[in-house]
């Protein structure tokens, strides 16, 4: 018998209703008909999904990554070079306005004709000294998003796929209590959310140059139940870049339990812990003095982590921004290696 996270109702064929574990619009492929009921899903796509997976869809865009649903939106973020607004839209980055580099005598613009337009206006100012400006419809750089990753809305995001996995792993609805408000039927306020950051010298170094590997970037799902620490979390890794224990139950007195997930975006296939331990190019040992189990910790090293975030706020936040960029810088690479091969394709014909 199968029920529903949220509501605790029975889900049987009349109600219900295919959910994706990992957001489909993050490319997540991990997907079950008997997490939630059709009620309970749409209720959390409108209050959470929507606005959480709005987040990450500047890297989902430029990736172009594959998803069953294939609506796609533009997204707003900030270049942090000329500190500009920027939208994100299949595949390309452009100025909300067209904007002019004297240093580079470039000018960047979402058309062609825009960017036409805007030279004129500089030439008629006096702005312009080099007439033989450079145009460019997309930009490369760094980006940033307009959002916190502390807030509500986050965590809740966080917790909605730990609860999605683990129910479909059998976890009972009363183990989720740390989440979810198990009277009113919804996602707490206080949910704790502790980040990731390494524990030893070579999954340092594994986290420091995991974008080298030929699986990079990956969603991954680890459900650890710890009956002698009457523990249970959920680990959530989005885009191998965002890494966060969620505390499902801190008085867990259910079944010893361990899962994990690994989905390989580049890819587009599940693989195993195996393969990704070893995927790190000249890397030979490294995979030997790794975990043998991924992010299986104990209850005291998550409520250190959990601690950081209020005590040592510098050191979050540069392994924060040091993974953010690496995928930005991946991002890039992948985006202009894309148009090169387009470019060759449409030569070659």
């Amino acid at each position: 018998m199968k029920f529903c996270y949220l509501s605790g109702e029975i889900i049987d064929k009349s109600n219900k209703s295919l959910e994706h574990i990992l957001p489909n619009a993050l490319g997540g492929k991990l997907k079950s008909e008997y997490v939630l009921t059709m009620t309970s899903n749409q209720t959390l796509n409108k209050e959470i999904d929507v606005k959480f997976n709005k987040i990450f869809e500047v890297y989902h865009q430029r990736l172009n990554l594959s998803k069953d649903r294939k609506k796609n939106g533009s997204v707003k973020a900030i270049h942090m070079k000329y500190n500009e607004d920027i939208v994100v839209n299949k595949g390309r980055c452009y100025p909300t306005k067209p904007l002019y580099d004297p240093e580079k005598n470039t000018v960047y613009a979402k058309s062609q004709k825009m960017a036409e337009q805007y030279i004129n206006h500089l030439k008629a100012s006096g702005e312009l000294k080099n007439e033989n400006v450079t145009i460019f419809l997309d930009m490369a750089g760094s980006i940033e998003f307009k959002f916190g990753f502390d807030n509500k809305l986050f965590k809740k995001g966080l917790a909605k796929i730990a609860a999605g996995f683990a129910t479909y792993k059998g976890v009972p609805r009363e183990y989720l209590s740390e989440i979810i408000n198990l009277k009113e039927n919804k996602f707490k306020n206080d949910i704790i959310v502790a980040p990731y950051l390494s524990p030893t010298g070579p999954e340092s170094y594994f986290e420091e140059n995991v974008h080298l590997s030929s699986n990079y970037p990956i969603h991954s799902l680890v459900l650890y139940g710890n009956t002698s620490d009457r523990f249970l979390y959920c680990y959530v890794e989005l885009f191998s870049t965002f890494q966060y224990f969620c505390v499902l139950d801190d008085e867990y007195d259910g079944n010893e339990i361990y899962e994990t997930y690994f989905y390989d975006l580049s890819n587009k296939k599940e693989i195993t812990y195996d393969e990704y331990s070893s995927s790190i190019p000249n890397s030979d040992g490294l995979k030997s003095q790794l975990p043998s189990e991924f992010r299986k910790y104990p209850k005291y090293y998550i409520q250190g982590m959990n601690n950081n975030v209020i005590t040592d706020q510098n050191l979050l936040k540069s392994y924060t921004y040091f993974k953010a960029n690496t995928l930005s810088a991946y991002v890039n690479y992948f985006n202009i290696h894309t148009k090169l091969q387009s470019l060759l394709a449409i030569k070659t014909n």
